[in-house]
């Protein structure tokens, strides 16, 4: 990796105008770590992309990922996503199953529930349509 330090810093400074933060002569640096890259390419394959593969949000397609059909990998308008639900369940109280910090994004477009209105709040009764 030391014999292209100096290239890609060159290379990131002229495609800068001549200026660049530590920051972005380093985001060069990683980009051309091919060590970096493989290590990347395992953890891509283990965790972001397994999930959403399981539930179908995403197809593996050798070596590319594309989104499944029924959220926004085709081309007809009434796929594509429109809005989204985020939730965090804090707390076992919360409906927390697993001790760790995570985030759950709920792709969702017109029609797909009779009565959208009030959200995530659908968990408390009567709270979600008001």
């Amino acid at each position: 990796m030391s014999h292209i330090y100096q290239p890609v810093m060159i290379k990131t400074l002229l495609g800068n105008a001549g200026r660049a933060t530590i920051r972005e002569v380093a985001s060069a640096f990683l980009a051309h770590d091919e060590s970096q890259i493989e290590y990347y390419e395992q953890s891509t394959e283990q965790m972001p992309g397994k999930d959403p593969k399981n539930h179908g949000i995403l197809e593996r397609q050798g070596q590319h990922y594309a989104l499944s059909p029924k959220f926004g990998g085709c081309n007809t308008r009434t796929t594509w996503i429109e809005g989204f639900n985020v939730g965090v369940n804090d707390g076992e109280a919360a409906g927390q199953s697993v001790p760790h910090v995570h985030v759950h994004l709920i792709p969702r477009r017109r029609g797909d529930v009779e009565h959208p209105r009030g959200g995530v709040r659908g968990v408390i009764p009567r709270k979600a349509s008001y």
